[in-house]
């Protein structure tokens, strides 16, 4: 993967010539997990900052790795966005098939965000037969409401129908 120098330059030219409202992403869609490479983006942010305090540092993760967040946010990280399919810890970890975490991983990454007062927003990927189950609605009302989440995103998951619901 990239060093933390080249994403930092890559941001700071970002941050410096976009206009409006900007922000710098780490973890986008195909990239994988970013919080399994936390130290580099880590040093990343903090170079970025060292130079320019304009804009937005985000993270699209699925909230794995709490103390890795926590170094993120140590250097200046401001906004993140969790992955979720459910708040139910056996939905999730179904879809997520967890190695070397789990929900209350996730659920410890939610509460961390809050606490440094970031942008908070899940990303919640629907699924008829499972986001509509019966209790989805309640428990992920429960998680926005206890984290005080800023924005719930919905997107569609693409994914083989058969395999999803066989586990």
């Amino acid at each position: 993967g990239p060093l933390a120098q080249e994403m930092a330059e890559v941001g700071l030219w970002h941050l410096e010539h976009a206009p409006g409202r900007t922000m710098v992403s780490f973890g986008q869609g195909c990239e994988g997990e970013p919080l399994t490479r936390w130290k580099v983006i880590a040093e990343a942010i903090r170079l970025i900052r060292a130079r320019c305090r304009k804009g937005s540092i985000n993270i699209n993760t699925n909230g794995s790795l709490t103390h890795g967040l926590k170094a993120l946010y140590d250097a200046g990280l401001d906004a993140i966005r969790v992955s979720l399919n459910s708040a139910h810890p056996e939905l999730s970890a179904a879809y997520y098939q967890p190695k070397g975490y789990g929900f209350a991983d996730v659920e410890a990454s939610i509460a961390l965000s809050r606490e440094r007062g970031a942008y908070l927003a899940l990303n919640l990927l629907l699924f008829p037969g499972v986001t509509d189950r019966a209790g989805e609605v309640e428990a992920l009302c429960r998680l926005v409401k206890r984290y005080r989440v800023d924005q719930v995103q919905t997107r569609s998951l693409c994914i083989d129908p058969f395999q999803y619901l066989e586990v």
